[in-house]
């Protein structure tokens, strides 16, 4: 009987993380990124993002790692910015806060003309 119980206890449980694991890597920004973004907090965290003309975050999907310049440009097209750090790291991003604000961060990182980390993520401010 209290076997049972515990099954019964424990099949929700397990349900709802699974759910929520799903989610988290489902969405780009993860479950917090959804969370900060919905209106349940007001203006407080206000999403404030622009992208470069014709980004998409199913396109933003598709780039791998050790990718070159040219396969990121036919798949995203040509990004806001592009930065060269000291480094001789290049950085090219195709979202930004035009206020300073919160925004959902998509940049590319570059070393040796082959793409070494995609950065997607919720930025709070």
């Amino acid at each position: 009987m209290k076997v049972r119980k515990v099954t019964l206890l424990l099949i929700p449980v397990v349900l709802i993380t699974t759910i929520a694991i799903y989610l988290h890597f489902h969405f780009l920004d993860g479950l917090d990124g959804w969370f900060f973004s919905t209106s349940i907090f007001g203006d407080a965290f206000k999403e404030d993002t622009i992208y470069a003309e014709g980004y998409k975050d199913s396109l933003f999907r598709n780039i791998d790692i050790g990718m070159n310049f040219d396969e990121v440009l036919s798949i995203l097209g040509p990004p806001l910015e592009k930065i060269v750090s000291k480094d001789n790291r290049i950085v090219w991003t195709y979202s930004m806060s035009p206020g300073a604000k919160s925004y959902r961060v998509r940049t590319i990182t570059f070393q040796n003309s082959r793409v070494t980390e995609l950065s997607h993520y919720f930025y709070l401010d």
